[in-house]
Formats: structure tokens, C-alpha cells, sequence
């Protein structure tokens, strides 16, 4: 992926070349971006950052629920909570 800037006069400044590898199942995902590598589960969200070695699990809503450097996630590095607003108007 090639980001380049064209307003420099007719010049072109390319600002950022970066290396992407998609993957061949045709799901539309990166297995690996500038180097780093990702691996995806079956409802496409990613389960594995291979450049910190970091595993994802998800809650029902497909919002990243914890996170651990370990796969078997006994003892995870962080949870994440979200919070819900209502409005009371419709």
C-alpha cells in the first residue's frame, strides 16, 4: 500500500510504502501489515497479534472482552469493560 502526496507542485511525495499481505480465503483480512503479523478467528476478528504475542477473546457482542500473552487465558492480562448509555427520549 502506497500513500503519496500530489501537492507538492506536480511532484509526488510518497509519504508512507507500506508492505500488506492479504489473506487467501478471501475474507478481506491482513495476515501481516508493515511486518507485523495478525492471525483471525472464524468471525473475522482478530485472535492473535503476532508482534506482542497478545491473544483477543470476545463477548457475545464481538467486542474485545480480555486479552493475555498466553493462549490458554488463565490468568489474562486485562479486561475490558464497556459502558452502555440509554437515552431516555426517542
Amino acid at each position: 500500500m502506497r500513500d503519496v502526496d500530489d501537492g507538492n507542485g506536480g511532484a509526488s511525495t510518497t509519504i508512507a510504502d507500506t508492505s500488506v499481505t492479504v489473506s487467501t480465503d478471501k475474507m478481506n483480512l491482513y495476515t501481516s501489515y508493515a511486518g507485523k503479523s495478525y492471525e483471525f478467528d472464524a468471525c473475522e476478528q482478530m485472535s492473535r497479534d503476532r508482534s506482542t504475542e497478545t491473544y483477543m477473546r470476545y463477548d457475545w457482542r464481538g467486542q474485545v472482552w480480555l486479552s493475555d500473552d498466553d493462549s490458554d487465558f488463565s490468568s489474562p492480562e486485562r479486561y475490558y469493560t464497556y459502558v452502555f448509555v440509554r437515552s431516555s427520549t426517542c
